[in-house]
């Protein structure tokens, strides 16, 4: 090894390892494995600055915070998030402090802090949040909005502290599944009270598309008298519920018969009678207090009806835990999936069972 020259000697540190060696700064390129929730990653950094001991018993090697976050960035890259500095940038291109950055997004300022910083990973959810913010101005006064309590077409429901970015991150999300598709019809608006009340009452915990529709195409097609509720009582009297719907489970018949009874003594004969009765609150209660009909199947009723409603269903639940926004009660993912249609430009009622369909189909598994 060549001799050094006294004054350069001097200018190298020494190792706080061996306490002997000198450490000489050199410029690596690095490859390492990253936990990706499971999913190894491998990561290549490049131009790594760090320092080397030359003593040969110890070649001990360092490094400082530029190195970290050279590394912090290279793993950006590689989970294909955003960088610490376009993140700065996307709050800069806003002119914003990150004080001012915070109430807009509602993310709490020590996390933007470390996000800038290369102190910390955002996860998928927020990123997708973050690149949703930077895609659009619309976005961004829809949020500005938010912040003034709320602008018109979003739901009148409490928007607790931070959901809604958790409904811009959900957002970005859809956006991002290249297997997602928005679908452009639902099942409802049947003009048939009997097809209405079967279709809400037999559809929870079964599969759709082989149990539920087939009776309800039927009861459609051989049963026209059944367009209104008494004619549909009539029905159920005689040939009585188990024939009419090849379908024997005392529970949910039960809940039909309990349903139809409660609109005859409403004197709602028809959808738009239907329609009408539902749209005040005290009447969803009622509905409510028949034995077999929850949440779900209440706002399943107003999605039949043509209403914009969302009813959570385990396949919904299941999809917020994919985008790592699980929620913790029905009506917060309501909520969620309610202010994610409005920021998707779809109606909520379409975003159920877009998302209903995603789910149920397996596309997922294959995308």
């Amino acid at each position: 090894m060549a001799m050094q020259s006294r004054s350069e000697a001097e200018t190298l540190h020494r190792c706080p390892a061996c306490g002997v060696g000198r450490l000489h700064p050199k410029v690596v390129t690095e490859r390492f494995p990253y936990d990706d929730d499971g999913a190894e990653v491998m990561v290549v950094a490049e131009n790594v600055p760090v320092e080397t001991c030359d003593n040969p018993k110890c070649a001990e090697e360092f490094s400082g915070p530029v190195a970290a976050a050279i590394r912090h960035e290279a793993i950006c890259r590689a989970l294909r998030l955003l960088t610490p500095s376009e993140i700065r940038s996307i709050r800069e291109r806003l002119d914003l402090t990150q004080e001012q950055f915070t109430k807009l997004t509602r993310i709490g300022q020590a996390t933007i802090c470390r996000w800038e910083r290369g102190r910390l990973l955002q996860n998928p959810a927020m990123d997708r949040y973050l690149r949703l913010i930077a895609a659009s101005e619309d976005n961004v006064r829809f949020l500005q909005g938010q912040g003034q309590n709320g602008t018109p077409g979003t739901p009148a429901a409490p928007n607790p502290e931070g959901e809604t970015h958790r409904a811009a991150a959900l957002a970005a999300y859809i956006r991002g599944l290249p297997a997602f598709e928005i679908v452009t019809s639902i099942d409802g608006n049947y003009a048939h009270m009997g097809a209405t009340l079967v279709d809400a009452v037999l559809q929870a915990g079964v599969k759709y598309e082989t149990v539920v529709r087939p009776r309800v195409r039927r009861l459609i097609d051989d049963y026209p008298q059944a367009r209104t509720t008494s004619g549909f009582a009539q029905l159920l009297k005689n040939p009585g519920p188990k024939q009419l719907l090849s379908w024997s489970g005392e529970r949910k018949l039960r809940a039909l018969a309990d349903l139809t009874t409660l609109l005859l003594r409403e004197q709602v004969e028809s959808e738009d009678d239907f329609r009408a009765w539902v749209s005040k609150p005290n009447n969803v209660d009622r509905l409510r207090s028949i034995k077999g009909i929850k949440k779900k199947t209440a706002d399943y009723i107003h999605i039949l009806l043509g209403r914009q409603s969302v009813a959570v269903d385990r396949h919904l639940l299941n999809f917020l835990k994919m985008a790592g926004l699980e929620a913790h009660s029905y009506e917060e993912a309501h909520r969620l999936i309610h202010e994610a249609a409005g920021l998707l430009g779809v109606q909520p009622s379409i975003l159920d069972h877009s998302i209903w369909r995603y789910m149920s189909s397996g596309v997922r598994s294959k995308a």
